[in-house]
């Protein structure tokens, strides 16, 4: 299986904590505006696309959008039973071509116009599948994918109507995200819990991209748990067990893994030079890597945790404000130093 992939040695893996203020180049701050209906808390997604922002609220439930001066401009609260409104929130993405928001309710996809948030159609769903939706992504026109917690199958496509399973269900399942963006408009799934294959979306299918090799630290496939209760004894053997986040430029790879105690687990590599670092984020920064562009990555600062000792605050002290919103930062990494 490894042979089909690019191998990302990570068997040495270091627990070295280091900070990312101080490898990366920041290219612009976007304070995202407070009034009286943008009050921000933690993200569950914040994603930029056309010149938008949309930030995913997750004790909300709520989606607000901002230009990218970071002036709020509406947000799209509009659960209920009605023909234009959801019953629940699940995910939120842009459309291929960032014209439209489309939400993941447990039911239905409902789209909104992404200039000004008014309804525009609700796309339904097969109910026996789509209650054990929890994310989805727009690859383009008709064709979507969703990830599902439970079932014979982790990942659907869905195209014109029709349904079918892409990869099958192996064990028990967490809820964070599979989808992730590339610099090049395409798409990264991560790999279902328990496994460390990274492969691309494309229209013909899944093409295997990376494979993250932590060695005799990841999970053996006999430990896969089937239910809950096995999840819980797993849960506390000292293993690499998931991929939770994967952010890909032009020029670098950022991977975020969850390490044998249980604590985040960062692993970067430069494309150009083939220089790889990892290690456990430094806390004083709690830098939250968000989206990307061609050569940019896009990152949330949270004010609360930001501490006074970290080589951004300087940088940042101006825009900080008491119960002020997160602080979006679009940044360069550079790893190429000692």
């Amino acid at each position: 299986m490894k042979d089909n992939y690019h191998i990302i040695d990570v068997s040495n893996a270091s627990k070295e904590v280091f900070n990312w203020a101080e490898r990366i180049q920041i290219n612009e701050i976007i304070p995202l505006e407070v009034t009286d209906r943008s009050l921000l808390g933690i993200a569950q997604k914040c994603l930029v696309k056309n010149n938008l922002i949309l930030f995913l609220d997750y004790k909300m439930k709520s989606i607000y959008v901002f230009n990218i001066e970071g002036t709020f401009l509406f947000s799209i609260d509009s659960q209920g039973g009605g023909s234009e409104e959801y019953t629940e929130l699940k995910d939120v993405v842009f459309s291929n071509d960032g014209k439209k928001i489309f939400l993941l309710d447990h039911t239905a996809i409902v789209a909104y116009d992404a200039i000004d948030g008014h309804f525009l159609d609700k796309i339904n769903l097969n109910m026996d599948y789509s209650v054990n939706f929890y994310r989805f992504i727009h690859l383009n026109d008709d064709v979507f994918y969703f990830f599902a917690d439970s079932g014979e199958y982790t990942i659907y496509r869905y195209t014109n109507g029709n349904l079918s399973g892409v990869r099958k269900s192996k064990g028990y399942q967490l809820i964070y995200e599979r989808f992730h963006c590339q610099y090049d408009g395409g798409c990264l799934l991560a790999p279902d819990y328990g496994f460390f294959n990274i492969d691309e979306i494309t229209e013909e299918g899944l093409i295997p991209k990376y494979y993250v090799d932590f060695g005799n630290k990841s999970m053996p496939k006999s430990m896969l748990p089937k239910n809950s209760r096995e999840f819980d004894k797993v849960e506390k053997e000292h293993y690499f067990k998931s991929i939770v986040e994967i952010k890909e430029t032009d020029q670098g790879l950022y991977i975020q893994a969850v390490d044998p105690e249980s604590r985040y687990y960062d692993i970067y590599l430069d494309k150009l030079s083939g220089r790889m670092i990892s290690g456990l984020p430094d806390r004083s920064t709690s830098l939250v890597f968000v989206d990307v562009d061609t050569h940019y990555y896009y990152g949330l600062i949270y004010p609360d945790y930001l501490s006074k000792e970290s080589p951004l605050y300087n940088k940042l002290q101006k825009y900080i404000k008491e119960d002020g919103n997160p602080i979006l930062i679009k940044f360069l990494v550079d790893i190429n130093f000692e």
